[in-house]
């Protein structure tokens, strides 16, 4: 559960629920991790480059006071691949990015509609091509 007005999150291990701190992200760095969000993680088929990104992300939460910045902090920290999705999740939330990509679903839906049109036109374009033809050949008496 994220408490944004707190800045913190509660997590369950084995331990007992740990208290999480999510930092806002520095200005230039926080544009590049929304923009990379859509690239470096959602669509990215190289394992690698989403961990340095969920590292990246991760870096900016603290547990016991210390910065999540390592992979064996995470895991002695969070324990549960589910704690680990929860606090990335919360991180990004808490710093405004589109978790769930409104804005590309937004020009998706503008870029299929032009595309659409230019497929029904050229397809109109090509089937009414020999019925025009047959139009403009002059009728024979028969």
């Amino acid at each position: 559960m994220t408490d944004l007005a707190t800045n913190q999150i509660s997590v369950t291990t084995s331990a007992g629920d740990r208290i999480v701190t999510l930092n806002v992200f520095p200005a230039l760095e926080g544009f590049e991790l929304d923009r990379r969000y859509r690239t470096d993680y959602k669509v990215q088929p190289d394992r690698h480059v989403r961990r340095e990104y969920t590292l990246a992300v991760l870096s900016h939460a603290e547990c016991n006071g210390a910065s999540l910045a390592t992979p064996d902090h995470i895991n002695a920290s969070l324990e549960s691949w589910k704690n680990v999705e929860a606090v990335f999740q919360a991180v990004l939330n808490f710093n405004g990015v589109d978790l769930e990509l409104e804005e590309e679903k937004a020009r998706w839906f503008e870029y299929a509609g032009s595309e659409l049109a230019a497929t029904f036109i050229a397809t109109t374009t090509q089937l009414m091509g020999p019925f025009l033809t047959t139009l403009e050949e002059p009728t024979s008496n028969g």
